[in-house]
């Protein structure tokens, strides 16, 4: 299910994992800006090479929530414009 959609105005390299563990790149830093991300414990990204923030604007909640049918195999970005010009069918198969 799709909740909503927001607009990515940014993004921010925040942290690298190295051999000493998490290490903040300034001027941005992971363990600066947890008031923001709220990730309180690195833990939850030790697995992740590097570490980004996304800025994030105009949040758009669907509701209800849209149906999705994630894609096989899509293990990045999805472009949702074709499934958000969609008509929704009705259960007889017609689009409303």
């Amino acid at each position: 299910m799709l909740l909503g959609e927001v607009t990515i105005t940014d993004s921010f390299l925040l942290a690298r994992n190295g051999q000493d563990g998490l290490e903040d790149i300034p001027p941005d830093s992971f363990s600066g800006l947890t008031h923001r991300h709220q990730v309180e414990d690195a833990i939850t990204i030790s697995n992740y090479k590097k570490v980004w923030a996304w800025e994030l604007k105009d949040p758009i909640q669907y509701c209800p929530p849209r149906p999705f049918d994630h894609p096989r195999g899509a293990i990045c970005w999805i472009n949702l414009t074709k499934i958000k010009q969609q008509q929704p069918k009705s259960k007889t198969g017609k689009q409303d």
